[in-house]
């Protein structure tokens, strides 16, 4: 289980550049980068379309041959890959950063045990290890250098 995630400043600058550009629905996103058994470090972030409409508030679905095509780059898919899944990311803009009842049900269908990272109303960021039953704290190190 992953118990801490190392994010640089860059990785804070696109959490705000993204939460700040759209206000009107969720934002979400794959961070890629290596998992060890308790640790992941986070190389990039590669934002997906939400597919849910505007009014749909609250949810977000990513397009599904965005989210393929960025798979296909981990280990996950690839087995000549370097990369795992790190993070999958989404915004809160009228929320906290807090894992929603929505975010529950997305993490149980979709099967990752991974870290959620949420960027909350005022731009507040947490993160969370899905187990496939429920969301325990990741604590975040923070690396305040602009390079990957």
């Amino acid at each position: 289980m992953i118990k801490k995630i190392y994010l640089k400043r860059f990785h804070y600058d696109q959490f705000y550049a993204i939460f700040d550009q759209i206000k009107n629905k969720e934002s979400c996103g794959l961070m890629l980068g290596k998992n060890t058994n308790e640790e992941a470090k986070a190389e990039n972030i590669c934002w997906v379309e939400n597919t849910e409409p505007v009014h749909a508030l609250g949810r977000y679905r990513m397009d599904p041959q965005q989210q393929i095509n960025i798979m296909m780059a981990t280990k996950n898919l690839n087995p000549r890959s370097t990369r795992d899944l790190v993070a999958i990311v989404h915004t809160h803009p009228k929320w906290a950063a807090q894992p929603s009842a929505e975010d529950f049900m997305l993490a149980k269908k979709a099967g990752f045990n991974v870290v959620y990272i949420i960027i909350g109303l005022d731009r507040e960021v947490n993160a969370f290890y899905w187990t496939g039953e429920k969301f325990e704290p990741v604590e975040i190190i923070y690396d305040n250098t602009r390079t990957m």
